[in-house]
């Protein structure tokens, strides 16, 4: 990729911003995983002592333990795929860069760089940690080392920014867009 020109927007992340989006979401994973495992060990109990008593397993419980097996493995799931996310997200210095040369975008697993002219549309939807700009681009024309599947998929999607995180914020990668676009490409609110 190119060095980004001496009067082009950076974008780089607010690894404080993005703490305070993803610590809690994990502790209040986290304390739900501890509830469910202490059900669990607490219902495998009353099971062992049900079935040592004499007077057997009730026929709904493997089916119970199966369930709660179940909840825990996905909530152990949930919580290794966002504190992988959060990591991801802290890694990246720089998120986006807008130059004359068009536009940059470095997300988690990403490293695209998408020339003006391949820009059709942008939308910025969302308020909140839910805010983002999606860019329509040409997928054929983006510069960068993608698989075919991940092509595909901006091409009929777009490119999503998320502003989570952003320092400066998506108001200033939209205006990059305008001037970078020469005007023909305005961002819409949805």
């Amino acid at each position: 990729m190119h060095a980004p020109a001496p009067n082009a927007l950076v974008v780089r992340t607010d690894r404080n911003a993005i703490d305070r989006f993803f610590r809690p979401r994990v502790i209040a994973i986290a304390i739900c995983l501890g509830v469910i495992g202490l059900c669990l060990v607490g219902l495998v109990a009353l099971l062992v002592s049900t079935s040592t008593s004499g007077a057997g397993l009730p026929s709904s419980s493997a089916t119970i333990v199966v369930i709660a097996i179940a909840v825990s493995t996905t909530s152990t799931l949930q919580l290794v795929t966002f504190v992988r996310q959060w990591r991801r997200m802290r890694a990246i210095e720089v998120r986006v860069v807008a130059d004359d040369g068009g536009l940059r975008a470095i997300l988690p697993g990403l490293d695209a760089h998408v020339p003006w002219h391949a820009v059709h549309h942008a939308r910025i939807q969302g308020t909140g940690p839910r805010h983002r700009m999606t860019v329509d681009v040409d997928a054929g024309a983006i510069v960068g080392v993608l698989p075919d599947s991940q092509r595909r998929r901006i091409a009929r999607r777009g490119l999503s920014l998320s502003a989570l995180g952003m320092q400066p914020g998506l108001d200033a990668v939209a205006h990059a867009v305008v001037v970078g676009t020469r005007g023909r490409v305005q961002p819409v609110a949805v």
